[in-house]
């Protein structure tokens, strides 16, 4: 049960947020300015980024949206020290480190160098999932793998880091069932949202671009896909291990067959409301993908109300571009949050080795939002059948899902706030 920290805000210290995994995943980019806009609403004064890639387009955008925040640059040198002039000014100017929403403890060396300090940190919004993306499960199944998961699993130096947390806040309740289950003794351990769903920025010229140049109209319903392992290695030009192989034969056998569930969904969408629809990426590599396999595997009668991204765009055009649309059907997980944002019905359908940070969804009161890819696309499209049928109620249910997430990041936010005031 969430119980209020301290309201008290005087002599709220800085905070150092570290966060922007990645520019080449539009939800990981929409992260960070989740994380500040639920800080600064909660009272967080002075706010530093420690980004772990941030391109010009990113840096500008929130340098536009927050102007006060701050940027250090750096990593961790092999001495366990900050190894730039800024980020060590960063560290010890910080009150508080804050680990941004993550699919895990993602930044361990940073962690490690803040310890000594003695100064409080935290995790906001993260999946700690024991399972692995190499152990597939459907999330109803995870949940009973997970719960029968003996104390003493997690490993060592992660317990003593998380046991030292003023906070820790899982984005999923699998991963706080199972951090619980390995009896962590954080101050705070308790369920709190991806910081995604706080991202209000839109670029509505950039949307209004997007539809011109693909004859659309407001309305039409938009798909994203995804393979079942991210191909890093390739597009990063990184050595090929065993393991990617094996991912590389996953993503083989199984891309037709996931993607094929899209197209099903794409080909009842137009034939059964005559609107159109928007093939787009969430990450960089997915304009490739799309090229790929459509329009050559859409049936001839539904080509032509289907338009097809050829870029990669930016987050705020995207989710500009979201609220145009009647609902965003995506394998990616964090294309259904940014609709959730601009009140869009938006269904996740979820690949067995994604990780079980789809169970927040259901979290947040919105069961219906997940469904699972192998289970093929009838289900699908009878949420999207209810949407055409009745639209407003549909939008209903997604402000509700973001209106309690908003509810528990500023819970998030407060909390965070009060331990970085100057002890």
């Amino acid at each position: 049960m969430l119980q209020d920290p301290p309201t008290e805000t005087k002599g709220v210290g800085t905070i150092l947020l570290r966060s922007s995994w990645q520019t080449i995943n539009i939800g990981d980019v929409a992260h960070t300015p989740g994380a500040i806009t639920a800080l600064l609403g909660a009272g967080a004064g002075r706010i530093i980024l420690w980004p772990g890639s941030l391109g010009d387009r990113e840096q500008t955008m929130l340098a536009d949206r927050f102007g006060d925040l701050e940027f250090a640059y750096g990593d961790i040198g092999a001495d366990g020290r900050p190894d730039t002039p800024e980020l060590a000014r960063a560290f010890e100017e910080a009150d508080l480190f804050i680990h941004g929403s993550a699919a895990g403890m993602g930044s361990r060396p940073g962690l490690r160098a803040w310890r000594p300090s003695g100064k409080p940190y935290g995790f906001f919004g993260i999946t700690f999932d024991p399972l692995g993306n190499f152990m597939p499960f459907q999330l109803p199944d995870a949940r009973r793998v997970v719960g029968g998961i003996a104390p003493g699993h997690l490993d060592d130096e992660a317990r003593e880091i998380l046991d030292g947390a003023a906070f820790v806040f899982c984005r999923d309740t699998i991963s706080l069932d199972y951090l619980r289950g390995q009896d962590v003794r954080a101050e705070i351990l308790e369920p709190g949202p991806d910081a995604t769903f706080a991202f209000d920025i839109r670029d509505e010229a950039g949307a209004d671009a997007v539809l011109a140049d693909h004859g659309l109209e407001p309305g039409y319903l938009v798909a994203v896909p995804r393979l079942r392992y991210t191909p890093y290695a390739h597009f990063r030009n990184l050595p090929i291990t065993a393991t990617d192989l094996t991912k590389d034969a996953v993503n083989e056998a199984f891309t037709p067959r996931d993607l094929g569930v899209l197209t099903e969904t794409i080909s009842w969408w137009v034939r059964t409301t005559g609107r159109q629809v928007l093939i787009a990426p969430e990450m960089s590599y997915a304009v490739a993908l799309i090229a790929d396999h459509w329009p050559a595997t859409l049936p001839q009668d539904v080509r032509g109300k289907v338009a097809i991204m050829d870029e990669f765009w930016d987050l705020p055009t995207a989710t500009a571009t979201y609220a145009r649309a009647a609902a965003v059907v995506s394998i990616e997980c964090h294309s259904p949050i940014l609709a959730t944002t601009v009140g869009v019905p938006g269904t996740y359908l979820r690949q067995p080795t994604d990780t079980v940070k789809g169970a927040m969804y259901a979290d947040l009161g919105g069961s219906n939002m997940v469904n699972e890819i192998d289970d093929g696309a009838a289900e699908v499209i009878e949420r999207l059948a209810r949407v055409v049928a009745d639209p407003a109620a549909a939008r209903g249910a997604a402000e509700r899902v973001h209106a309690e997430a908003l509810r528990q990041l500023s819970w998030m936010g407060r909390a965070a706030v009060a331990a970085s005031r100057v002890r």
